[in-house]
């Protein structure tokens, strides 16, 4: 009954341009829960391009909408496919988010 924070990364991310792919965990939890997901976008308006994310670097952050997917108030255990395609609306509204832009293909996509 609590809000849980995931970061779909998995690590520290010091690229001011671009998300990493990430992993389909948050989707997964939030279809076998039935839960909506809530993104969440970081922003560092003082890094400069191509240099890396310095740890005391002033960082704005930014919540979207809920993502209310097929399975919000119906827990069961998602495909590949279902988490897949979470993970990628996730992955595309944080890239909108944190004005970052997307990597290499989700876990699932393009491959």
């Amino acid at each position: 009954g609590c809000p849980v924070g995931i970061f779909p990364e998995g690590t520290v991310n010091r690229d001011p341009g671009r998300l990493l792919p990430g992993s389909v965990g948050a989707a997964r939890l939030a279809l076998q829960t039935g839960v909506p997901l809530v993104p969440c976008g970081i922003r560092f308006p003082n890094a400069r391009p191509g240099k890396p994310i310095h740890d005391l670097s002033r960082m704005v952050v930014q919540f979207g909408p809920p993502i209310r997917h097929d399975g919000v108030g119906r827990p069961h255990q998602p495909s590949r496919g279902e988490q897949s395609a979470l993970h990628g609306e996730l992955m595309r509204e944080i890239s909108r988010l944190s004005g970052k832009s997307v990597g290499e293909t989700w876990p699932g996509e393009g491959r």
